[in-house]
């Protein structure tokens, strides 16, 4: 299961507490601006000076900037890329993916069939091993939704079900 997968799945809970959001373009708007400083920084400079190789760096530098902050600032704009957020406030959800060795599989089912965050957290994570747990969060960690999955044969194999913590709800 990819990410867009497990966004889907998230989308179509009951409750309609998850949906589809834009991504922030606040970074992209900033990165534009410093290359429209750049652009600026260098047109202060005289062009007969001795820093005119300075001012051609610094103009170059800050249009390809500026534009490449510019586009992804339009494309964000445009609506296509979307990204799940929690819908009573609209926290961005965070991607997370670990993996764990073969002979971790039943503890992490048992971590995750109790709700055990912190000893999952303990557990040894490896970079490509057979156990993959998939999950999107808050950064406060209030509303998680993980699924773990098992390699064999080539295949990915459900280990656990998908599993929804949404502590935010249960407070409110």
């Amino acid at each position: 299961m990819n990410k867009k997968q497990f966004a889907e799945a998230l989308y179509a809970l009951p409750g309609k507490n998850v949906i589809k959001g834009r991504k922030p373009f606040v970074a992209p708007l900033l990165v534009a601006v410093v290359g429209l400083v750049l652009i600026l920084f260098g047109a202060m400079f005289e062009p007969i000076s001795d820093q005119a190789d300075l001012k051609l760096t610094c103009v170059s530098l800050g249009g390809v900037i500026f534009v490449a902050g510019a586009v992804v600032m339009l494309l964000r704009l445009s609506g296509r890329d979307v990204m799940p957020v929690l819908g009573r406030n609209h926290a961005p959800l965070i991607w997370t993916e670990r993996y764990y060795a073969r002979e971790h599989a039943a503890e992490v089912a048992d971590c995750m069939a109790h709700r055990n965050w912190s000893r999952l957290n303990e557990l040894q994570a490896d970079h490509a091993a057979p156990v993959r747990l998939i999950a999107y969060r808050t950064a406060d960690d209030s509303f998680v939704a993980c699924q773990a999955f098992l390699y064999v044969e080539l295949e990915e194999r459900p280990l656990t079900d998908l599993l929804v913590a949404d502590r935010s709800s249960a407070e409110a």
